[in-house]
């Protein structure tokens, strides 16, 4: 805990995460250019981010779903998504998730997915949970290959929208 503990009290700011080790890239470059957007749209606010992954195991190598196999052993034993927002008690949820539906649904079996704007509900989606009373969206994670114009027009929908 301690290493998380470190890497966020070094690298997280006001204005986003200014961590510019070997992985950074869209992913950071997608979450600030969100941070920047949610704190101009609340400049009385102080708002503090932290990012959580639905499927909580990754791949040895590479990048992407890590299989059905393994998410199976992690919905019969570690679906502790449901228990980390109860314990957050967050303000605003952003799946960063692209086509993941199908992981959201394992956590709340009962959500609803409803387009935002103009964008298809595959693209930029209010995300209903039940028994949650806060808002909740889904867009493509930042490494999604889309032009860099496309990700913001989706998150700054998010944001007008909140």
């Amino acid at each position: 805990m301690g290493l998380y503990e470190n890497f966020y009290a070094t690298y997280y700011k006001p204005s986003g995460f200014s961590y510019n080790g070997t992985r950074y890239g869209t992913f950071h470059y997608g979450f600030n250019h969100f941070v920047s957007l949610l704190n101009a749209r609340f400049p009385n606010k102080r708002i503090a981010y932290l990012w959580n992954n639905i499927v909580k195991v990754g791949k040895a190598e590479g990048s992407g779903f890590c299989g059905n196999e393994i998410y199976d052993a992690q919905k019969q034993h570690f679906m502790v998504i449901r228990e980390e927002i109860d314990i957050l008690k967050p303000d605003l949820i952003l799946f960063l998730t692209g086509n993941y539906d199908r992981q959201i649904l394992d956590c709340w079996n009962e959500a609803k997915f409803t387009a935002l704007s103009s964008f298809s509900v595959n693209d930029v989606a209010k995300v209903s949970l039940p028994g949650l009373n806060i808002p909740a969206y889904r867009t493509n994670h930042p490494s999604a290959r889309i032009s860099k114009e496309e990700k913001e027009a989706r998150l700054e929908t998010i944001v007008n929208d909140i």
